[in-house]
Formats: structure tokens, sequence, C-alpha cells
């Protein structure tokens, strides 16, 4: 027994070794300090000012609860707003989260090593690294969401008043962090309606939950009346249905060291506890492809977004490393444990990016003379919605803002462009498009080139890219 804790500690402190070099490595190549993306502008435009004055613009303008916006107004106010700073909470949270997932697993299958290894899986994932390199309120939704699973989890073994306490809390803050991101609720019901003695247990301090939820229903209101103009109409793409279902990235590491480990000589045995662990697990995986899949078939394929359900990372890697710890033979499970970080490292050191650098588009912009012209890509401005607002002009116009333009600015609609471009002011010399892929295969910037020549105007381009273009606008 002690020859065997004394391994265990040994794999475990090797495992630690091999995480710190695939966080190193991720820390490395992540463009902290690249321009905000257009969605992380409108959360810099929003911190600006007074606290009163986020949680009104992110109650007005956001799909989400003030918290988020609340907590980075306090963090802009302590660190600055360069896009670094704005950043520091979500990577904040995206640590924590890391946490959560480490002790997941760990107690699922009660081995650290392969705790590390489902962190350094999480870690890889697209979603993951996008919610902690973005001033967004993924990573703080990621966290509350793990975290509730670990509590549900460890309630499921050892039921006790503190941990449905703690439980019911992280749910209201998973709620309150992103809306959306209650869609993990569904699998924690599931869970709790098959133990009727925990479901019991829990049920008061659901009913306190639900309290302390109501105060969102103005803005849940407010959001299903207008939801129909606050999201882009799409075809359905089964393609990236596919793509979103699985976080690739997270799991095939995993696999790939669990295969060559039963190459070594390991052999896969399920146990009662890798058998519990992954009908824990199972819910987690598939209710966010269900519930998203068929809201997208419902009328609207925005709603397929993966960074909506970022959790879901979380249980596929988690899920993954079951498999990995049910291998029989230490030698082939610690060349496997090697081997899967292994390919994390390689996974992050060969990925042409870790997140979406956006520096071309302030580069393109800040120098622009004269007046400007802006398509931004938000939904409002096609669907007028939140146009009757006080802050609305202020609002369509951030991204540039945030860019450091200073100049005055036109907005353009898709749905009536040719008329905007006609009625441009005469001293409007730059035009801005932030691309868009348009439901009939086009984008943003091929419709507004077709417009400009029709309304007589001549756009030089200035710097084009998939993300941004600038024009000089010639009549």
């Amino acid at each position: 027994m002690a020859i065997q804790e004394h391994n265990d500690r040994q794999e475990s402190r090797q495992a630690a070794l091999c995480l710190l070099v695939v966080v190193a490595i991720f820390a490395l190549r992540s463009p902290w300090t690249g321009s905000f993306w257009l969605d992380e502008t409108i959360s810099a435009w929003i911190v600006q000012g007074s606290l009163s004055d986020a949680v009104r613009r992110a109650t007005d303008f956001q799909g989400q609860s003030p918290l988020y916006y609340s907590l980075l107004w306090a963090s802009g106010a302590l660190l600055g707003h360069s896009e670094a700073a704005l950043r520091v909470l979500s990577v904040v949270f995206g640590g924590f989260a890391l946490v959560a997932m480490f002790s997941l697993v760990r107690t699922i299958t009660g081995q650290a090593s392969v705790a590390l290894v489902a962190t350094a899986a999480l870690l890889c994932a697209d979603t993951f690294q996008a919610a902690v390199l973005s001033a967004r309120p993924y990573a703080l939704g990621v966290f509350f969401a793990l975290a509730s699973m670990v509590l549900l989890e460890r309630l499921s073994r050892k039921p006790s008043q503190r941990d449905a306490a703690l439980f019911v809390l992280s749910c209201v803050l998973c709620f309150y962090a992103h809306y959306l991101f209650a869609v993990v609720f569904l699998a924690h019901a599931w869970h709790l309606a098959r133990r009727p003695p925990l479901a019991r247990m829990v049920l008061g301090w659901a009913l306190l939950g639900v309290a302390l939820m109501l105060p969102a229903l103005p803005q849940l209101a407010a959001l299903f009346s207008r939801r129909t103009a606050l999201m882009f109409a799409q075809p359905i793409d089964f393609t990236a249905l596919f793509k979103g279902a699985v976080p690739v990235p997270a799991v095939v590491p995993v696999l790939l060291g669990a295969a060559l480990g039963a190459v070594w000589g390991g052999k896969v045995s399920r146990t009662s506890q890798s058998t519990a662990g992954a009908r824990f697990l199972l819910p987690y995986v598939l209710v966010p492809v269900i519930v998203f899949a068929a809201w997208s078939f419902g009328g609207s394929q925005s709603m397929w977004v993966p960074r909506y359900w970022g959790w879901q990372a979380g249980a596929w890697s988690a899920l993954a490393c079951v498999l990995l710890a049910s291998m029989q033979g230490e030698r082939a499970r610690k060349i496997a444990i090697v081997a899967a970080f292994g390919f994390c490292l390689l996974r992050l050191a060969s990925q042409s990016r870790v997140s979406e650098d956006w520096r071309g588009a302030t580069e393109a912009v800040k120098p622009l003379p004269g007046a400007v012209a802006l398509y931004s890509g938000l939904v409002e401005v096609e669907t007028g919605a939140s146009a009757s607002l006080p802050e609305f002009a202020e609002y369509v116009r951030s991204p540039l803002r945030v860019y450091g333009v200073s100049a005055p600015v036109s907005t353009l609609s898709l749905s009536r462009l040719e008329a905007d471009l006609r009625s441009l002011p005469a001293d409007t010399s730059s035009l801005v498009v932030f691309n868009r892929k348009l439901p009939d295969g086009s984008t943003s910037k091929d419709r507004i080139l077709s417009a400009a020549a029709s309304a007589g105007l001549t756009l030089e381009a200035l710097h084009q890219d998939r993300l941004v273009s600038a024009f000089a606008v010639r009549r």
C-alpha cells in the first residue's frame, strides 16, 4: 500500500509538471494584448462611465445580466481599460474553471494524474480558449457551470446541506453569468429526477434559488419580446452542427494517449466507478447538443454558437479521461497519461492561432481621415431592436470609438444599404465594414461593394482581411 501511494504521488507530480508546461505554452502563444474583437468592444464601451451606466447599458443592449459587467467595471476601475486589463477577469475565472475541472475528474476517477490530463484537455478546447481570452462573460459562466457539476457529483456521493446550498448558489450565479448557460440545469434535473431523496434535499434551497433569480424577469421578458430582432436567421449548416457537438481538440489528445497506452499492453476495463462516472457525465455532453440543435431547427442557426455551451467541453474532457482512468496496467497508464499531455502540447504548439486576433482591425481604422461610414454587423442595426433607447446611436458606433476613432460616424444597414450610401454626408471619406457571412452565402463586404457601385461611389481598399475591411470613399 505504501509503495502504491508513493507511485501515485510520483505520477501526480509528473502530471502536474506536464500541466505546467501545457499552461506555459498556452500563455506564450496567446495574443493577450491583441485588439478587441467586435463583441469585446461592446464590453469595453459598457464599462466606460459609472457603475450605474454599466448596469443600464448591459440591461439595455446585452443578452446577459449585469453581473459580469459589474465585475468588469470594478476590474476596469482597478486595472484600467486596455485590452489586457479588461481580459484579466476572464483569465481569473478561467483559472477557477480549470480548478473545478480538476476537482470534478479527480472525484469521478479517484486519480489526480488523470484529473490533470483532463485540465490540460479543457485548455485545448477552442471554446474555452476563446472564453479565457475574451472580455466577455463566458469564462464566468463556464466556471459556475463546472462548479455546479462538481457539487452535484459530490452530493450524489455524500449528501450534505452545505453542498446543497453551494450547488444552488453556483446554479444561480451560472444563470446570472449568462442566461443561456442555464441549459446546464436540464442535465442537473435529469440526475435529480433519478434520485428522489437527493431532489427532496435540494428542493428547499432550489426554491430560494428561484427567488434569487426573480430580479432577472424584467430583462428576460424584454429579451423574449424582441427575440426575433436579436437573432440573425441562418440556414442550418450540418457541418457546423457536427463540429460544434464535439470539442475535437479537447477529446482527441486524450483518446490518442489512451490508444498509445493500449498499444503498450494496457487494457480498458469497465468498472463500477468508470460506469458511474460515464453515466454522470453523459447528460452534460448530450443536453446542449439536443437543446441548441432543436432551437436552431426552430428557426435561427444563430443559436448554434458553441461558446453558448462552453462548459460542455469540460464534460467531454472528463468523459474521455474516464476511459483513460479505466486503463489497467501501471506502465501502460503512465505512458497513456504522458502521451495525452504530449498531444495537448502538440495541439497548442501547432495551431495557427489560439484566439481571434483583431490587431489588423485597429491598425486599419485608427488612421482613417475625415468622417467615417460604418457597417458594424450588430444585429440591432438590421432589425431596429433597441433603436428607441437613448444610447442606441452611441452603442452602434462603439466599436470604432473603442478602436480610437473620434471622427463623425454614419451607420449603414444592409436592409436599406443603397439609400444609406446615397445619403452619406459630403465629408465622408472612409468606410469600415465588419465582415459577416450572410444567409445567401455572400458577405456584408460583397453586398456593400455592389451597393456602392449602384450609388455612384468608388471604394478604394485601404485594408482587407477576413474580419474587417476599410475603404477610401470617392465620389
